[in-house]
């Protein structure tokens, strides 16, 4: 697969699906684009014939093409990406102690005794600190992680920098008028509110993702998401990272693994999968917070398409791998793939890229 980065010109609209608020006519933005944005975007501009339109014929062999992403990437001032950042791991709670500096601290699965009783379903853990429990109110781990905050984090528990930790994307809100066309003013009671996600500020932020050598895209001005917004699609960028090999050391000994989910998930299941399992390993702890839903419109049917849950971006899996032979070849197939237990077109759309990290 190859990497491709698209940096948005104007503030991107990508609408969460809700209506209007009242008295305010208005489009809400998510407050990052799913999967299936970018890879409707990608598929669309493969598709294009030498005259500029999309060649409905290929629609069927485009969507076998696969892609994983997206995520968050910094530019340096000539554009290039050079730091891949990925959603905050959902097992991370901030605090802020006495002195006034932000502690990070992981939750693992805590067994309780046996006489105790909880509402979780048969054979999940509770969720607990690891070390000395906080005290006060916790406080924001941010949005977003650089790569190399999330390979400690994964790998040794480690708390990230400040310098590591990205806020969310700022929301830009813009009115617009009609104009009527004959007397070149606003045409009254024709206002409108469009909010959008800002990439630029105190950093140069784009969007990164690979695609199958099959998407063959020509770079330059796309349109992504609503209301027309230009941005800039280049070939090349920040590829997936290695599995660090003393992670994998650490789980072959430890025999236990937290799964990430880099991007959303949709299982049938709702927010586990119906088998209980990812990648074949039994699910014992969860990390989920209140699902997400997609929706949107098939164009190859002419259709609405059903609004479905999601996992969201962060969510955490802790699995048991007493029961697998290879630990390290269950490493390979886990690390920086699609999970396999979604739908087969929901993992080439981008959906449940995983990662894995020490589980105890």
């Amino acid at each position: 697969m190859k990497p491709w980065t698209i940096e948005p010109r104007d503030p991107l609209v990508v609408r969460d699906g809700r209506p209007p608020a009242a008295g305010m006519p208005s489009s809400r933005s998510l407050d990052f684009p799913w999967p299936s944005t970018v890879a409707g975007l990608s598929r669309t501009r493969a598709g294009l014939g030498p005259d500029g339109r999309f060649d409905e014929q290929r629609i069927g062999g485009l969507l076998q093409e696969s892609l994983k992403g997206p995520w968050l990437v910094e530019l340096d001032a000539s554009g290039a990406a050079h730091q891949l950042a990925l959603p905050a791991p959902r097992d991370a709670v901030a605090f802020r102690d006495a002195a006034g500096a932000i502690r990070t601290l992981r939750l693992a699965p805590q067994p309780l005794p046996a006489s105790v009783k909880t509402s979780l379903p048969p054979g999940l853990t509770p969720l607990g600190f690891v070390g000395d429990a906080p005290r006060g109110k916790a406080v924001s781990a941010g949005a977003f992680w650089r790569w190399s905050a999330v390979e400690r984090w994964l790998t040794t528990g480690a708390s990230p920098s400040d310098g590591d930790v990205f806020e969310p994307l700022a929301h830009e809100r813009r009115f617009h008028v009609a104009i009527d066309p004959e007397t070149g003013t606003a045409s009254d009671g024709k206002l409108f509110v469009s909010d959008g996600l800002r990439f630029w500020g105190g950093r140069r932020l784009a969007l990164g993702f690979l695609a199958s050598d099959g998407l063959a895209m020509a770079p330059g001005a796309v349109k992504l998401g609503g209301e027309g917004r230009a941005s800039w699609l280049r070939a090349g960028g920040v590829g997936l990272p290695a599995c660090p090999s003393a992670l994998v050391d650490a789980i072959e000994k430890t025999r236990r693994a937290r799964v990430l989910l880099a991007t959303p998930a949709i299982f049938e299941g709702g927010a586990l999968p119906r088998a209980g399992s990812l990648f074949d390993a039994p699910i014992i702890a969860a990390r989920v917070d209140r699902p997400d839903v997609i929706s949107g419109w098939d164009h190859a049917r002419n259709q609405p398409r059903a609004s479905r849950r999601m996992v969201g971006a962060g969510t955490v899996y802790w699995v048991n791998l007493e029961s697998v032979s290879d630990v390290r070849g269950w490493v390979a197939k886990a690390w920086a793939q699609a999970v396999p237990e979604q739908a087969a077109q929901d993992q080439r759309d981008g959906f449940g890229l995983a990662f894995v990290g020490v589980g105890s």
